[in-house]
């Protein structure tokens, strides 16, 4: 409970400063969950264990520095939006953030991103400290839940 208490504080003290599309600022109540979630896709993607989800209180080292790992995970949920907004636009069909943010296909768009951002990460200036960072024991990953 502390870890994810220390994780909602930190989304709530960086909201101001996240850069995110105003629709997903509108959303806060929704936005930050997903925020969170995709701290955590971004740990187990950086674990190379991207199906798996990680236990919150392995990641309080990596929430010793919330400024560097927020916008990245601000930014998978931008990088989401963006794309399933896309794929609505090229197929025609009406796109609504607000359902988006609540379907199964905004948990799938971000944890690709997160993917691509954790796979991208060395090539980042300090990118080899944060990936100690997001670091956690194999232990401390466990099967993801989900329901349709």
């Amino acid at each position: 409970m502390l870890a994810l208490q220390t994780w909602l504080n930190a989304i709530e003290a960086a909201w101001p400063n996240l850069i995110i599309n105003d629709v997903l600022k509108a959303g806060r109540a929704y936005v930050k969950f997903h925020i969170l979630f995709a701290v955590s896709a971004i740990i187990s993607a950086a674990n190379k264990q991207p199906t798996m989800v990680v236990e919150p209180r392995a990641t309080m080292k990596a929430a010793s520095l919330p400024d560097q790992i927020l916008p990245l995970a601000a930014t998978c949920l931008e990088n989401a939006l963006q794309n399933a907004l896309n794929q609505a636009q090229v197929g025609g069909k009406v796109f609504s953030p607000q359902n988006w943010l609540k379907s199964n296909a905004s948990v799938q768009g971000e944890t690709l991103v997160a993917g691509t951002v954790a796979g991208m990460l060395p090539s980042f200036p300090n990118g080899q400290s944060l990936l100690e960072l997001l670091r956690v024991p194999a232990i401390s990953l466990s099967t993801r839940w989900s329901a349709d």
